[in-house]
């Protein structure tokens, strides 16, 4: 990795909190919001899920819309000068996975301009490779900042796997974490922002990124594309 970026600031939406001090504070207490949701489990009964508190009423994109936004508000306030000169890379679920949320990445870019109150992102791209996203758009992020495209690059991932076709088809591949069935998750959903800069910040840098591919997913078949990611990273505050 040649050059460093620095972290300017950070937002986070998570089921422990509305905001980065909250979710951070709260998981250092070891919380989880684990709760019941209005999804039925495996053998009936609610599912126990990690929604995030934010009205029901916001399904599908429009949720995950409002999730993204309220981290890049929040990373903004903790740098206003960046408004303007962001560009964005929005880290999403993988394409095909049942029930995603996000039908049009570009629609979903639409309505985060529009929460944020911003223009329309013209420096944006969407890295569509569900958990490992957010270690490929540091190396993108990366390149941009050497040539010197932008300033700022603004890393956004949300996803939720709280959706009526992801809680049926992950309960009938027995992956949704059970009293019967104890190899398995329990689905919820957040968003994170990092605004990263080229900028000399006294705050944490990133000086190496490194980015491997392993076997490490439990669908790994010999007939089935290579999956999961492992990353190492080394920083200097």
């Amino acid at each position: 990795m040649n050059g460093s970026v620095a972290i300017a600031s950070i937002g986070m939406v998570t089921a422990v909190g509305l905001d980065a001090p909250s979710s951070c504070a709260a998981m250092r207490a070891k919380l989880d919001g684990f709760q019941e949701t209005r999804f039925r489990g495996p053998r009936g009964g609610w599912l126990i899920g990690a929604p995030v508190p934010i009205p029901r009423t916001w399904i599908g994109e429009k949720r995950i819309a409002h999730l993204a936004a309220g981290a890049i508000v929040e990373a903004f306030s903790g740098a206003p000068e960046a408004r303007g000169q962001t560009a964005l890379i929005l880290c999403i679920g993988e394409e095909g996975r049942p029930g995603h949320p996000v039908r049009s990445p570009a629609n979903l870019l639409r309505r985060i301009a529009d929460i944020v109150e911003v223009e329309a992102y013209s420096r944006s791209r969407v890295i569509a490779h569900g958990r490992p996203s957010g270690h490929v758009a540091l190396e993108q992020a990366r390149r941009l900042m050497s040539s010197g495209e932008t300033p700022y690059i603004m890393i956004v991932g949300v996803d939720s796997y709280l959706t009526s076709e992801t809680i049926r088809h992950y309960i009938g591949e027995s992956r949704i974490l059970a009293p019967q069935n104890p190899n398995g998750f329990i689905p919820g959903e957040a968003a994170a922002a990092v605004l990263l800069s080229k900028r000399n910040i006294r705050s944490l840098r990133l000086m190496g990124l490194g980015l491997t591919r392993e076997l490490a997913s439990i669908y790994n078949k010999e007939d089935l594309p290579l999956r999961g990611d492992a990353m190492t990273t080394a920083y200097r505050v």
